[in-house]
């Protein structure tokens, strides 16, 4: 099954498994080339061993952590993740902390290489945290998850991950592809390309093509409200509306659905692929995205200054934005 016709992962599948509903699955990472071994945290390439003493398995048993970032890489990141019982049930919580440890496993399996505090992002199906992370190579990471849950002493889990050299996705300071995204004026012209009960006629004016030529700033928005799988697509849409306002003078905004799409007697529906699976974009491809929702922002010359996998908050957003526009 090639990529037009595979459906892409939900980058919320985690927090979509604690509510009781699995994500699609994801497509496996590129195997690492050359760069992956120049940047690799232990010279010549990934170490025979795959296994840590007390990784992932330490813990007080009682919180396990779930992963929702699908792709980490060398540089910064958004560390995403969240937190259930062993019932499966959300731990998360806007009252629960969460103070993140970060150990490169092949060097130092008991020194933290760094920490963060995780900031809790509400969703319609409980909630995740993100913390921000500098991986300066690539390799086995763990992160060491310290809960404090109030009324109770503090939860600890590990989680083991990979980090690969280079992101699939376009990297932030390079410029994005020219693709002609579907672009729209009238209110019936919007609902033939966006699933958006509440469309925001601004954000579908312009093509990524047409933004590259503008010179400003603008931010690309892939989600499909309609078909998403965790209810975290139309969320994540309607917070990036919420804060576009003040900005729009500045910048422009481009909301893409990353499925092909035809107009039904009921509306919308997706063009089901040959073993009845959603088929993406040609926009899609050309982004290498794995995921969805997914947001990138970029400069006015169309290099990427930020990007956001999964629910981004409004804070992040604004201080992304703020940085293109000089606010």
């Amino acid at each position: 099954m090639d990529s037009m016709s595979r459906p892409l992962t939900v980058a919320l599948a985690a927090l979509s498994l604690a509510a009781g509903c699995a994500g699609s699955p994801s497509a496996s990472p590129p195997p690492p080339g050359p760069t992956a071994v120049a940047n690799a945290c232990v010279p010549g390439g990934s170490p025979a061993a795959t296994t840590y003493p007390g990784w992932p398995g330490a813990g007080t048993g009682d919180v396990v952590p779930l992963l929702v970032s699908q792709e980490l890489a060398v540089g910064p990141n958004r560390f995403l993740f969240t937190l259930i019982d062993p019932q499966n049930r959300l731990v998360a919580a806007a009252e629960v902390g969460v103070d993140v440890s970060f150990f490169q496993l092949a060097r130092d399996a008991d020194t933290p290489a760094a920490e963060a505090a995780a900031t809790f992002l509400a969703a319609e199906e409980g909630g995740l945290y993100v913390a921000e992370a500098a991986f300066e190579c690539s390799g086995d990471w763990g992160a060491e998850l310290v809960a404090r849950v109030p009324g109770r002493e503090d939860r600890m889990a590990r989680v083991q991950f990979q980090v690969i050299a280079e992101s699939s996705t376009p990297g932030i300071g390079e410029v994005v592809p020219a693709v002609d995204t579907p672009t729209a004026v009238s209110s019936q012209q919007i609902a033939a390309i966006s699933t958006d009960t509440a469309p925001d006629p601004d954000f579908y004016t312009a093509s990524v093509a047409d933004a590259l030529d503008q010179d400003r700033p603008f931010a690309l928005i892939f989600a499909t409200p309609a078909f998403c799988q965790t209810r975290a697509c139309g969320p994540t849409l309607e917070i990036v509306k919420s804060v576009a306002t003040p900005y729009k003078e500045r910048m422009t905004f481009i909301h893409v659905e990353p499925y092909r799409l035809k107009m039904t007697d009921t509306g919308l529906q997706p063009e089901l692929g040959p073993e009845g699976g959603l088929q993406t974009v040609a926009s899609v491809t050309a982004f290498a995205l794995r995921s969805e929702p997914f947001i990138f922002v970029m400069d006015r010359a169309g290099r990427v200054t930020a990007k956001f996998e999964g629910l981004a908050g409004q804070d992040e957003l604004r201080r992304a934005f703020d940085a293109v526009v000089g606010g």
